[in-house]
């Protein structure tokens, strides 16, 4: 159990702009892990139609329980949820921690020179003592469309209901109803008879052919073999799953796989998350999640830290992939 003095664990909450306009405001979720007067983890938010998510570090004074993290990408209050309007801004705020609970509030601010474009957000951020989403981030728990992907975020279902690809659904047109007088004459002559409407003719679907980039990746994924690192237990049916590099940032670059079907093709990874919301095939017990290499960046091999969470439990998993091998952990479908 961590100390209760410590700011190490998950911190979640609201920031809401100064001017009042509660419309504009933001979910906010942080995971910090503390070393002395250093602290590291990852912050993330909800804010419109959109979920962003960073590798931050910062100080904490511990004399005046202070936090301070500096430069995070905060999208613009007036940002359309669709463009890429952000405001580079630090965060200062006071610690408070108790037996009955702990608080951080404060403020993210910017300079001097943006304060008028992008103005302050006060924080509140209460500790989850049991490591589960509070109620308003559950609100928006993975899986549930409640955003349009810009280009570094995915929404992939594999369920076999509802194919990974987009497909056509091509139906035969009904036939025309035969006229009333028509069926009062049959009925007349055959009484003993029960005349029922034709079953619907059964949708004929057309997948959409893979591109040739995933038929490229597919391929290089079966041609390697699958390094299993780790099972983990998930609740839900959806899950977030955000790929960061793991250290200096090198230009790694990496496909996604889940179920051997590949939801995120050659993206390169960095400080700011690489993100797919996925909903689990809820026929098997248990799904698995992989990382194809698709270069080795300057540093190999390529390295990313993962961060999964099903809207309960988050875990954290370090993945080392090569040219022979996939980086994999197995999802185990844990009843609630």
């Amino acid at each position: 159990m961590v100390s209760g003095q410590s700011l190490t664990g998950s911190w979640y909450g609201k920031a809401d702009i100064s001017n009042g306009n509660g419309y504009n405001n933001y979910l906010i979720e942080l995971i910090l892990k503390e070393n002395g007067n250093q602290v590291q983890g990852i912050i993330g938010y909800y804010f419109k139609n959109t979920y962003q998510s960073f590798i931050v570090k910062g100080s904490f004074d511990r004399t005046n329980r202070e936090l301070t993290i500096r430069n995070v990408p905060i999208m613009n209050f007036a940002s359309t949820g669709d463009d890429d309007l952000e405001c580079p801004m630090s965060f200062s705020g006071a610690v408070i921690i108790s037996k009955v609970k702990s608080s951080i509030l404060g403020y993210f601010y910017a300079s001097d020179a943006l304060k008028y474009k992008c103005p302050d957000l006060k924080v509140n951020l209460q500790r989850d003592e049991n490591d589960h989403l509070s109620e308003k981030i559950a609100q928006l728990s993975p899986g549930k469309k409640v955003w349009k992907a810009p280009p570094n975020q995915v929404f992939i279902n594999t369920s076999p209901a509802v194919p990974l690809q987009e497909k056509t659904v091509v139906t035969k047109p009904a036939e025309t109803p035969k006229p009333a007088t028509e069926l009062v004459k049959k009925e007349e002559a055959k009484p003993q008879v029960q005349t029922l409407p034709a079953p619907p003719p059964p949708a004929t679907i057309v997948e959409t052919p893979k591109s040739q980039e995933e038929k490229r990746a597919i391929e290089v994924f079966e041609k390697r073999s699958n390094n299993y690192l780790s099972d983990l237990e998930v609740i839900s049916d959806s899950i977030r799953v955000s790929f960061y590099d793991n250290g200096e940032v090198d230009g790694d670059t990496i496909s996604v796989f889940v179920n051997k079907t590949p939801v995120i093709l050659q993206k390169g990874i960095s400080t700011r998350a690489l993100t797919a919301f996925v909903t689990l095939d809820p026929t098997k017990q248990i799904n698995e999640l992989s990382m194809l290499a698709e270069n080795l960046g300057k540093y190999p091999p390529n390295t990313a830290l993962m961060v999964l969470t099903d809207g309960f439990n988050t875990y954290e998993v370090y993945l080392s992939s090569s040219f022979t091998q996939n980086a994999t952990v197995r999802l185990r479908r844990k009843k609630k």
